[in-house]
């Protein structure tokens, strides 16, 4: 475990007081769970990832860069669903 020192201005010490009275919580508790929100808000999307390391478009699926026509595809797929429903209904 570590430990770290923190300054704080007037207001954010204000701010820290008022939420551990509210969440009847410590301020180690208080600030653990907002870097826990933090990096929840801040966590990239596997899309975003997968672009960061250079893997979109990296692999061939025989049906060109789906990735960059993904609403093509996404709609395609849409389209191709309902007609199969609407022939399911109708039979």
């Amino acid at each position: 475990m570590r430990t770290i020192s923190l300054r704080l201005d007037d207001k954010t010490d204000e701010l820290l007081r008022q939420l551990c009275t509210d969440r009847e919580q410590s301020q180690t508790d208080v600030i653990k769970d907002g870097l826990l929100v933090l990096a929840r808000q801040t966590r990239r999307t596997p899309g975003e990832l997968a672009e960061a390391l250079g893997l979109i478009g990296l692999f061939d699926s025989g049906r060109g860069d789906v990735a960059e026509r993904h609403r093509e595809v996404v709609k395609d797929r849409l389209r191709a669903k309902r007609a199969a429903e609407e022939r399911h209904a109708i039979e």
